[in-house]
């Protein structure tokens, strides 16, 4: 059945579409992905639930997060108000004090005004009585 031409064509591959049939390799399955994925759907379902639970768990701390912002901007403006009240506060009563030290400062030098004119009055007191006792003293000699 088999006569020499077919032995030489087949040793000289004039026959190359048997030849590559033979020796291209297989072409891959369609659907490999959704053929893994039904073969593995209760991983691929945890694993969608795991993303989904870690997805809400972000949203509420992204929720946290934007009220404690809030909150931040609430007491920094807080803050800001009573440091400017305190402020104010400090500046008013450095300014009472310092009139009140003023009023004292002039109370005392008119006081002390007041004894060194009664001193000097007394001086001079004493002075005049000297002086009308010597006179009188000398006009007796």
């Amino acid at each position: 059945a088999y006569t020499v031409g077919d032995v030489h064509s087949f040793m000289m591959h004039r026959d190359r579409v048997d030849i590559g049939m033979m020796t291209d390799p297989e072409k891959p399955q369609r659907f490999q992905t959704a053929r893994w994925m039904w073969r593995n759907k209760v991983l691929v379902l945890s694993c969608l639930c795991i993303v989904a639970s870690m997805a809400w768990q972000l949203r509420e701390q992204a929720a946290s997060i934007d009220k404690l912002k809030s909150e931040n901007r609430v007491l920094t403006a807080t803050r800001g108000d009573l440091l400017r009240k305190h402020s104010k506060e400090m500046a008013g009563a450095r300014e009472e004090e310092q009139r009140k030290c003023s009023a004292e400062r002039t109370e005392t030098q008119r006081m002390h005004d007041l004894e060194v004119e009664n001193c000097r009055l007394q001086l001079q007191n004493k002075m005049d009585a000297h002086y009308t006792r010597s006179k009188v003293l000398s006009h007796r000699q």
